[in-house]
């Protein structure tokens, strides 16, 4: 099987590792940390990085393809010279007949070094997928740590703690799914922003966050954040569909996104350097 196509199984039996970690939480820790310290590089990827080396350390002159070329010009040259009629006519025509051999032989040579340079490419792709291979150990055990780090985080968490227990079907599971969402969303691009109403004073208005996602048939449809909201202590407005944001004399769009990126920044879901790129995005305003 091409090694390439065991990629996206072996993604996606992490993936399901990595999803489950949080139903019978210790336990799935356990496993997916023995897993991880047992994982064991791809065979089929180690076998095509090393053939693709020994390919590209071949002398590119010693190739069958160059060397069946070379035999063809020493061929045709050997039978060129043995048809000149006359010993004067063969020495007239040496000099055009050498020429061409030697021509045909440059020509051999430069196809012979091309093809060496597909070879490279070829093995910088099988660098690569060994890379990612050999790190992928110990990309889960940090993933594990990392994802330890949030658990622990949103446990000591008074206030977050507090909110959950307001929410029916709703636990850190899904908080931390929906927060990875959100991440995803603003980095695209797809975060949306409606402004319900706006008070009298200009002191607060209400506004609703969705993002347009592809569900697993292809269709699209709005997900709203309305739980990771009220997680994160922002007010439903009443009889609105939508959160109470108060303050004025500055974007309050953009401050709600900044201090939501903020949040999931110190729970550890992104690092120092992506809070500050994305609290700079301020979801399109419709």
């Amino acid at each position: 099987m091409d090694p390439i196509t065991l990629i996206p199984s072996a993604l996606g039996v992490l993936g399901g590792l990595a999803q489950t970690i949080f139903s019978g939480r210790k336990k799935k820790e356990r496993d997916l940390e023995k897993f991880a310290n047992s994982y064991t590089p791809n065979e089929s990827i180690m076998d095509f990085y090393n053939k693709s080396l020994a390919r590209y350390s071949a002398n590119p002159y010693e190739s069958q393809s160059y060397q069946r070329q070379q035999n063809l010009i020493n061929r045709n040259l050997t039978t060129a010279l043995n048809s000149s009629q006359t010993r004067r006519g063969g020495l007239g025509s040496l000099s055009t007949l050498v020429q061409g051999a030697n021509d045909a032989s440059s020509k051999a040579a430069s196809q012979a070094i091309g093809e060496q340079g597909q070879i490279l490419n070829q093995l910088g792709g099988a660098t690569r997928m060994k890379a990612a291979e050999d790190t992928r150990k110990y990309d889960m055990l940090y993933n594990l740590k990392a994802m330890k780090a949030v658990l622990k985080n949103i446990e000591a968490n008074k206030e977050i703690q507090k909110n959950l227990k307001k929410l029916n079907y709703y636990d850190a599971e899904q908080f931390i799914k929906d927060c990875k969402t959100y991440i995803k969303a603003i980095k695209d691009r797809r975060m949306l922003c409606v402004i319900k109403s706006v008070s009298s004073t200009g002191m607060s208005r209400v506004i609703k966050f969705s993002s347009p996602q592809k569900s697993t048939d292809g269709k699209f449809y709005y997900r709203n954040y309305n739980c990771l909201f009220i997680t994160l202590g922002y007010s439903e407005a009443k009889n609105q569909d939508g959160f109470r944001i108060n303050g004025c004399g500055m974007d309050m769009v953009f401050h709600t996104n900044y201090c939501i990126i903020h949040d999931m920044y110190r729970l550890g879901l992104i690092s120092k350097e992506e809070c500050a790129h994305l609290a700079q995005k301020t979801p399109v305003c419709l």
